[in-house]
Order: C-alpha cells, then sequence, then structure tokens
C-alpha cells in the first residue's frame, strides 16, 4: 500500500501512515519533488505475545536466508546530516545526529540493498517539529540544502514515498 510502511527493526514494529500529501513543490534550480506528511507509530515486540512471535520468526528467517515471500529484506546504509532549525532568530545549523532538536530537518543519501540482490540509492529530507507548520521547516531545509549543493535535474516522476518505491520492485 503506498500509503503505509510497515518495517520490524530491532524488535520493534513500526507502521507509517500517511497523514497529508502536499503534491508537487519546486525546488531550487527547476528540481522538482513531492512532499508529504506521515504519522508513526512504534510498538516493542516481545516474545510474550503469540502475533509479535510470529512476526519476529517470520524477520528471523530473512535474516537467515535473505528471501521471504511475506516481507521484503532492506538493507541500509545512510549519510544523515540532522539540520536543527530556530524560528525565533531565523537560524539553521548542522546538528549531530543523536541530537533530538524540536524543529529541524533530517537530509538522508541512503543506499539499499534489497533481498541481498540489488542496490538502489535514494535522497531524501524528513522535516519534524512541534508546534508549528512541519512544511515550514522543510522549506527552510530545501532552501539551505540546494543553495550549497550542486543538485540538478530532480524530477517529480522520480519522488515517490518509500512505500511506493517498495511497491515499483
Amino acid at each position: 500500500m503506498p500509503t503505509h510502511g510497515i518495517k520490524i527493526r530491532e524488535c520493534k514494529l513500526e507502521i507509517k501512515a500517511l497523514h497529508h500529501d502536499w503534491g508537487e513543490i519546486s525546488i531550487k534550480d527547476e528540481n522538482k519533488g513531492r512532499a508529504n506528511m506521515w504519522c508513526r507509530y512504534s510498538f516493542t515486540l516481545t516474545e510474550e505475545g503469540h502475533e509479535a512471535k510470529d512476526l519476529i520468526t517470520a524477520f528471523a528467517g530473512i535474516r537467515s536466508i535473505g528471501i521471504n515471500r511475506d516481507w521484503t529484506r532492506i538493507d541500509k546504509e545512510r549519510l544523515l546530516v540532522k539540520y536543527s532549525i530556530d524560528h525565533e532568530n531565523g537560524s539553521i545549523k548542522i546538528v549531530g545526529e543523536k541530537e533530538k532538536p524540536e524543529q529541524g530537518c533530517n537530509v538522508e543519501f541512503t543506499k539499499l540493498s534489497v533481498n541481498l540482490q540489488k542496490e538502489y540509492y535514494t535522497f531524501g529530507l524528513e522535516a519534524f517539529g512541534k508546534g508549528v507548520d512541519v512544511k515550514k521547516n522543510l522549506e527552510i531545509a530545501v532552501a539551505e540544502v540546494f543553495d550549497k549543493a550542486n543538485i540538478h535535474g530532480l524530477t517529480n516522476e522520480c519522488s515517490m514515498t518509500y512505500p511506493e518505491f517498495l511497491e515499483r520492485l
């Protein structure tokens, strides 16, 4: 489903649901992409629960054989740059990956290995915030990143959600 993402990692079940789709946005130097907002739900899996045990068993099978008809194994290598945004003084700055600013945006360059067979590369921005329009954080980060980087040729046709990407595999 392109509106939901489900993954198991580190003994947690994570579900992301599409909350709002802003559609196509224009970015500096004629780049284009799509922007949307997601809600994330996270549940710790323990072996006491029957359903959790079944999920853990299914996931363990993937890790040992690499391919399973119920799950797609995705291994990630990620380069993350995290920005903290201060709306009071209008500043944006890079912070450490483990820092948890209230307002900001993650910029990710990711290498994905699918079922240990095929590799893909992705580029994405994930804005976050409390008490402010998250889209504003995205706009501020996009302006910062595209002012400093020489990125060209990004099109709306190549811009998709993570679940859409997986659906197209």
